[in-house]
Order: C-alpha cells, then sequence, then structure tokens
C-alpha cells in the first residue's frame, strides 16, 4: 500500500496502538534483578536520527522504523543540572542517577560540600548508589561500558572524589585522596563484572601493552603500581573463580558458569566507535555481546543482581560514529530483553540518556533522504539558500579555543597589513607572496594574522545579531586575499553566538577542502558513513 494513501496511516496508527497495548501490561511485584542502559549524549534528535539510520541499513526507508524492540510501560523527562551548573556533565548525572543526589560539576560521589579539585573538602561527604545498596542486600553487581571503566559514569557507581579527571593520579599537593583507579581496585573488588576500556589507568607507564604501536604504554601510571595484578591477587585471596582478559578471543572463550568475577580491559584508553571495533588490533567484544556475557554471570545468584551498561561514544563529537553506537545501545537492550536470558517478570529494565548533547537537524532532507548523506537540490528535500548542498545533522558544540600570543608585529607591518585586510572584500591589492615581501614577514606569519583576523572580526559582526546565518559571511571568506586552508589541523568558523564550532580533523569526512565546497553546516559535520567499512 502507498504511502499517499490515507488508508496506510490510518492501518498503521491501529496496529501501533495494538501492540503498546498488548506489550504494556503492567508488572507488579519487587524487581530481582535492575539493568540500567545509560546513553551518553543521547538525547532525542540522537535517538531519532539512529533510530533512522537503523531502518536504513535493514533496507527500509528508516523513518517509520522503531529502535527499541519493545514498548517501555512509563516513559518520562527528568531534569539535569548540578547545584553549581545550570548545565551538567555525566559525572553530575550518573551520580544524581545512581545516588539520588544533585552535587557539583567535575565531583563524582560525593556531596555538593565537596569542592572541586579539593581533597580536604570532600571529607565526610561520600555517598552511597545503587551498587552499595545492592550488594549489601547479597545481590550480584557488574558495570558495563564502551570508555575507560575509570571514567566518569562507571566511577559514579562506586568512587567517590572531589575530582573526575583523577583517573590513575592526583596532585602532590591533594594526596590524601585516592585516584579513581586506586578505589576501584581496592576499595570494590567485590564487583563481580567490570568491562570497558583503560588500561593505561590500570599499569605503569611504559608496561608493555600489544595494541599500541610502540609495544608499550607511553600513558601510564606515574607510580609504577600494577593494579591488574592487586586485583587478581584479592580475587586469588578470597578462593573466587575469576578473570582478567583484554581482547576479544579471551572474552569468546570465557565460560561465564565458571567465571564469577571478570576484569576485562579491552583498550588502554576508551574503547572503539561501534563502527571501527571490527578494525581494533586485538578485537573487542560489542555492547550487546558485554551485555550478554555480563548478564549470563550475574544472573547466577539467587538474589539477584543490578548491572549499569553504558553507550559512551554517542557524546563524542563525532557524529556519523554516534549514530552507530546509537543502534549498537539499542542491540544492547534488545539482548536484556530475550525470554530465553532473563525472566521478564523478574527483571526491571531502566533505558536513559545521561544527558543530551548540541546534535541539530539541519534543515528540511526529503523523506528517506540518507541520514549520513547531504541533503542536495531536489524534489524531496529543501537546498539551502546558495543552492549548495548541506549535512543532514551536525554537532553544534562549543568549544575552548586555546588562546597563544600574538606575534610582535612594527607600526609599519601592521599598517600594511590592516590596509590589506580592508581590501578583502575587493580585488585583493597583493598576492600573499607581495605581502610578505612589503611587510618582510614570512607568508606563513602573513596567514596566520589573516586567519586570525579574519575570525575576529566576524565574531564582532555575528554578536551584532544571533538571527544572522553563517551563510552571510561565506563571500567574505571566498575573496579574502588568504583563501581558506586546504589541509587544515583545524578547520574552525565562528558561530552566530560568537563561539566557535569545530570539527575533530582526523574524522572530518563530510569537512570541505576548501569554503566553497558546501555550505557552512557541512563545516561542523564530523563524520558520515563513507569512511566506515
Amino acid at each position: 500500500m502507498s504511502f499517499k494513501e490515507p488508508s496506510f496511516w490510518n492501518n498503521e496508527a491501529k496496529e501501533e496502538l495494538h501492540r503498546a497495548l498488548k506489550e504494556t501490561d503492567p508488572i507488579v511485584g519487587v524487581a530481582k534483578n535492575v539493568i540500567m542502559f545509560l546513553g551518553d549524549g543521547m538525547g532525542l534528535t540522537t535517538v531519532t536520527a539512529g533510530r533512522i539510520l537503523a531502518g536504513q541499513l535493514q533496507g527500509k526507508n528508516g523513518e517509520e522504523h522503531r529502535l527499541m524492540l519493545k514498548f517501555p510501560i512509563d516513559d518520562a523527562f527528568s531534569k539535569t543540572y548540578n547545584v553549581d551548573h545550570q548545565k551538567p556533565v555525566f559525572a553530575l548525572t550518573v551520580t544524581e542517577l545512581l545516588c539520588g543526589v544533585k552535587t557539583n560539576m567535575g565531583t563524582i560521589g560525593v556531596s555538593a560540600k565537596a569542592s572541586r579539585g579539593n581533597c580536604a573538602s570532600s571529607e565526610g561527604t561520600h555517598l552511597s548508589s545503587i551498587l552499595d545498596w545492592s550488594m549489601a542486600q547479597g545481590k550480584s553487581t557488574g558495570i558495563v561500558t564502551t570508555t575507560r571503566v575509570t571514567h566518569a559514569t562507571p566511577a559514579s557507581t562506586c568512587v567517590h572524589t572531589p575530582e573526575r579527571n583523577w583517573e590513575h593520579s592526583v596532585p602532590d599537593d591533594q594526596s590524601d585522596c585516592m585516584d579513581i583507579a586506586q578505589q576501584l581496585v581496592r576499595n570494590n573488588s567485590n564487583i563481580n563484572v567490570v568491562m570497558g576500556g583503560g588500561r593505561q589507568e590500570m599499569f605503569p607507564v611504559n608496561h608493555s601493552d600489544p595494541e599500541t604501536d610502540t609495544g608499550y604504554l607511553t600513558e601510564g601510571r606515574p607510580d609504577n603500581l600494577n593494579l591488574v595484578q592487586e586485583w587478581k591477587n584479592k580475587q586469588a585471596s578470597e578462593n573466587r573463580r575469576f578473570q582478567y582478559i583484554w581482547n576479544k578471543t579471551e572474552f569468546d572463550n570465557l565460560d561465564p558458569e565458571k567465571t564469577d568475577y571478570l576484569l576485562a580491559l579491552f583498550n588502554p584508553s576508551h574503547m572503539q566507535y561501534e563502527a571501527d571495533r571490527k578494525k581494533d588490533k586485538g578485537g573487542e567484544p560489542s555492547l550487546a555481546e558485554m551485555t550478554r556475557k555480563a548478564i549470563q554471570i550475574l544472573k547466577k545468584n539467587d538474589k539477584g543482581f543490578v548491572l549499569l551498561v553504558e553507550g559512551v561514544r554517542k557524546d563524542h563529537n563525532n557524529a556519523g560514529r554516534a549514530l552507530h553506537d546509537t543502534v549498537a545501545f539499542a542491540e544492547a537492550v534488545a539482548v536484556a530483553t530475550e525470554p530465553s536470558l532473563l525472566d521478564e517478570s523478574e527483571t526491571l529494565i531502566v533505558t536513559t540518556a545521561v544527558h543530551s548533547h548540541a546534535f541539530a537537524f539541519a534543515g528540511y532532507p526529503g523523506r528517506v533522504n540518507d541520514i549520513l548523506g547531504v541533503v542536495a537540490d531536489s524534489a524531496e528535500g529543501t537546498p539551502a539558500s546558495d543552492g549548495k548542498p548541506y549535512t543532514t545533522f551536525v554537532y553544534r558544540k562549543a568549544v575552548k579555543v586555546q588562546r597563544r600570543s600574538s606575534p610582535t608585529f612594527t607600526a609599519e607591518q601592521m599598517e600594511e597589513l590592516e590596509r590589506a585586510f580592508k581590501r578583502t572584500h575587493y580585488p585583493a591589492i597583493y598576492t600573499m607572496k607581495e605581502l610578505a615581501q612589503r611587510t618582510k614577514l614570512t607568508e606563513a606569519r602573513v596567514q596566520v594574522w589573516f586567519s586570525k583576523r579574519r575570525t575576529s572580526l566576524l565574531r564582532k559582526q555575528a554578536r551584532l545579531s544571533e538571527q544572522l546565518r553563517l551563510n552571510s559571511f561565506l563571500p567574505m571568506l571566498q575573496n579574502s586575499v588568504v583563501s581558506a586552508p586546504t589541509a587544515p589541523a583545524q578547520y574552525m568558523l565562528p558561530d552566530t553566538a560568537g563561539y566557535h564550532l569545530q570539527a575533530a580533523p582526523e574524522t572530518d569526512v563530510l569537512a570541505p577542502k576548501t569554503a566553497t565546497d558546501v555550505t557552512p553546516s557541512g563545516l561542523h559535520a564530523c563524520a558520515d558513513h563513507r569512511d566506515i567499512e
């Protein structure tokens, strides 16, 4: 039946309603098992784009696809903010989720009485979490993440620190506090399953590592501690059945029936994006595979378990890969709903976002448009005002730009530079080489000056009105003496609010080679499917 027929949509609505009513029969009782799925940066626009991608990967149109296999019984929104900040980060929101207390920016597992980076202020402020409460009831516990296991979200389950960045060390003047990795190993060895990345937080610097280019860790613990060995020794001293693994082969060979405690560190730092996972040197399991293995280990406890599963790399400013990670996250949720794995009448599944992200759809792409592609001038899509294609979505995130000291110029040099700059709206009065000769500067220094001067002017103009579109500045960029760099280390243009929008160079598949290839929204896209095999 055609999409253009009204009866198609009437039937679609009836089927959706019947399915929802059938799948949302309430289960009354106390949950034996609890699984919390946390999607970092997984706001509504990310979920929408991920849903469309999931459908298109299956050969469907995408827009009508259902990302989650089952309807949740209850939907809700939550307000996220900190005691001291309007906009939170996941260290804070996860502490709120797991401990029930709002705290200060940059802290983990401590109340708002603790000041960031101040060890002394955190004394007596430690919070208990759902993992603490569950272990007190005799339940098994587990943490699965695609980030370092010492990162903010997994750390929020069991660590107490006034500084989220103290993952493998603390400053000398804050030595009364223990770093996050030490707390995880020394104070929380009763957690049954810990899976993720982060070997560099557990091993000394220069420790051998088979996945690094050098064969050893160039980043690691400065105190020469081997916390993985400490963890093994602790488990052995308790006569526990334990395993430490670091690659996909060991993961596949692990028998959950013979393993009660598992530490798995699949990467020196974060695990790979899902789109890049199969290229990993040592091999990594997917989030769904880790979820399944964790459940198989934990469910042996007759008293039940609590498991935290985090898909974090939707938060890492790489649009194309973020959507593939969103699809992988949905697949992990689907694993937990398999009747052969868990009894749904005994299991509470909570799926939520740690926070949203500055992920936005751009313009009006046509129906069934490639979600990882561009919106072109067609009957279906709405083109840009200049007729050029633009990417379907962007990460519009303000970043902190490191300021460097400006080189010193003589008054005569500044006069020449300013004179040339003021003429960039018209035919250039000098070539770059001629201007360098006139000012007795290198061409490189002249180009850097023009780049900074142009950015400064654009920012001032942008502040006049937040309604100005970035498109209006494109002619100035095209006609200026210094053309847009063809291979920038970081290609940045000013936002209309006066901040910078940055595209990561290593993943900038859609970023143009010059400023004329695509409309400005495309400059901020981070990646698409064309570099993903």
